[in-house]
């Protein structure tokens, strides 16, 4: 059955049961199985040159972030998704509420002092500057934060389930949480806003960039 995802939401506050079918010790708000196709408009998939209107992807992780903020917990799930379009690709769908937010592959990098002085100097000013194509781009703290999130997360791969989407009491032993910090950023873009993920794994200080924007989730279908 294709659903779009607001649709897939309304669905599942009505049908809470429907949580009981796919069993994960992670946060799975669209009740999403590994072996479904999640079907995203290819005008919102950067680097996408195909003649498709759609782009089905797969799912490869399920990521839920938990982050404690004045003593209070809050958790979203981001579902980390693939494409073959000459090579792979993988995007992120970040869900917070009945928010849809996609994210794509900007920079990567190893631990560098250089970058780390750059990520504390945004806490001070709030804003993160890049620059595209010779253009300086200006990216501010979402709500005006001034300061980094740590955030724990734990995650869910197909190698984590059975044949019949149920994860293993022997994966679930594998599961482990992993620590992070990250910065969030925006700018307008003539009234789109435009999304920088900044993030900094605590265990080896890797510091991965993701960019993006919301998506209406009626534009996104599952199958």
């Amino acid at each position: 059955m294709k659903m779009t995802l607001i649709e897939l939401l309304k669905y599942k506050k009505e049908k809470k049961a429907l949580a009981e079918e796919v069993e994960f010790p992670v946060a799975n708000p669209l009740g999403i199985k590994f072996n479904s196709l999640i079907s995203i408009p290819s005008i919102h998939v950067p680097n996408y040159t195909g003649d498709a209107i759609e782009v089905d992807c797969k799912l490869k992780l399920i990521e839920e972030y938990t982050r404690e903020i004045d003593d209070e917990v809050f958790t979203f799930t981001d579902y980390v998704l693939s494409y073959r379009e000459g090579s792979e690709f993988n995007l992120k769908l970040r869900i917070y509420g009945e928010a849809a937010l996609l994210l794509t592959p900007y920079e990567s990098m190893p631990f560098s002092k250089e970058m780390d002085e750059v990520l504390e100097d945004t806490e001070r000013t709030g804003k993160l500057d890049v620059t595209e194509n010779d253009t300086l781009l200006e990216y501010f703290r979402v709500n005006g934060a001034h300061h980094r999130w740590y955030a724990t997360i734990k995650s869910v791969t197909p190698a984590d389930v059975d044949s019949n989407g149920k994860v293993t009491k022997e994966s679930t032993s594998h599961l482990c949480n992993n620590s992070l910090e990250y910065w969030d950023f925006e700018r307008d873009n003539g009234g789109v806003t435009e999304y920088i993920i900044v993030e900094m794994k605590s265990v080896d200080g890797w510091i991965t960039m993701r960019k993006g924007t919301l998506i209406d989730p009626q534009l996104i279908s599952v199958i």
